[in-house]
């Protein structure tokens, strides 16, 4: 994998695959130096760094099926290396951040169905250099960002998506920028290091708790306590892939799980072994209210075995392991 250390016109970027620990080229991409979201269909949106008089930074779409960059307009303002990039629930991409010290961050969301970013700014604060984190109940949590001078910031603010405003959501006990904001399993956001007084980092951290508090996404197991044997079943026959009746490769399972957001488009990630499955399908559990349905498709490739784990993610959020039958 190749990339420029400096601004650059173009970059070779490349996929890394983590049962192997190697990269390889993928493609070149137009303009680099910006962040890269997975989007909701699979795709990866990339954007440009800092263009001439920060205006008009380039976007692209990377598909990695047909492997090409595709052109995704250009951004409608601020600096793409000094933005926070997060994917909302409704597929929609929200950028937050600029280089303006002394005013309110631009604030700009890119919609993947017209292909197009509209501004919906100006923030709070400043957000330069500031971390962003969905959280299960759809707004991103936006904390920190770098004041002039260099110090860190404590101000921390909401974006709602329902109603494309801003509103406080306090300060932090620390003032940071270059920060990680990290959702936790029980629901709560851990926010550590970056920069407190510059140029000096902070090892310090803390954590949000949210008013209600979402869990991660659970997987059931026959067994009732969430290990062993899963309850998922093959979606043609309804019979459970056992250690006497295993699935095999290309076979379509069907599972329930919880803590899946509400009209969220987002699709969960499933792997069984170290694979990850195709998600054929996710959406209302018919008869039970508030779980959700994930229809899969068990991937080639996998080591055969009684006891295959099986693992979903959701809002970068691991569930519990169950297991299956595989041959």
């Amino acid at each position: 994998m190749k990339g420029c250390a400096s601004p650059c016109d173009s970059i070779v970027v490349g996929f890394f695959d983590p049962a192997a620990g190697t990269f390889t080229d993928a493609a070149t991409q137009v303009a680099g130096g910006g962040p890269g979201v997975l989007l909701a269909d699979g795709k990866v949106l990339i954007v440009g760094g800092c263009p001439p008089n920060y205006a008009g930074t380039k976007a692209q779409v990377f598909d990695p099926v047909s492997g090409p960059f595709s052109p995704a307009g250009l951004m409608t303002n601020g600096c793409a290396d000094t933005n926070t990039a997060t994917l909302l629930l409704n597929g929609k991409v929200l950028f937050v951040g600029s280089d303006e010290y002394p005013v309110p961050a631009d604030a700009s969301l890119y919609d993947p169905v017209t292909g197009t970013f509209a501004n919906v700014g100006p923030a709070i604060a400043t957000s330069e250099f500031a971390a962003a984190t969905l959280i299960p109940n759809g707004a991103v949590l936006i904390t920190g960002g770098q004041l002039a001078g260099g110090n860190g910031q404590a101000v921390s603010e909401f974006y709602t998506s329902a109603s494309g405003t801003f509103s406080s959501a306090g300060n932090m006990v620390t003032g940071r920028h270059f920060h990680t904001s990290t959702l936790l399993g029980e629901g709560t956001v851990l926010i550590a290091g970056g920069f407190n007084i510059w140029p000096f980092p902070t090892s310090s951290a803390e954590i949000y708790r949210p008013t209600l508090l979402v869990p991660a996404s659970l997987l059931f197991s026959l067994s009732g306590d969430g290990k062993g044997q899963g309850a998922i079943w093959d979606a043609a026959t309804g019979l459970v892939p056992s250690p006497a009746m295993p699935a095999v490769a290309g076979e379509i399972l069907s599972m329930y799980t919880s803590g899946v957001s509400e009209g969220s488009v987002i699709p969960p990630q499933v792997s069984i072994g170290s694979k990850p499955s195709e998600i054929l399908f996710f959406g209302d559990a018919p008869g039970y209210p508030g779980f959700t349905q994930v229809n899969i498709r068990v991937p080639a490739g996998v080591t055969p075995d009684s006891a295959v784990p099986v693992r979903l993610t959701y809002l970068g959020r691991s569930t519990n392991e169950v297991t299956i039958g595989l041959r």
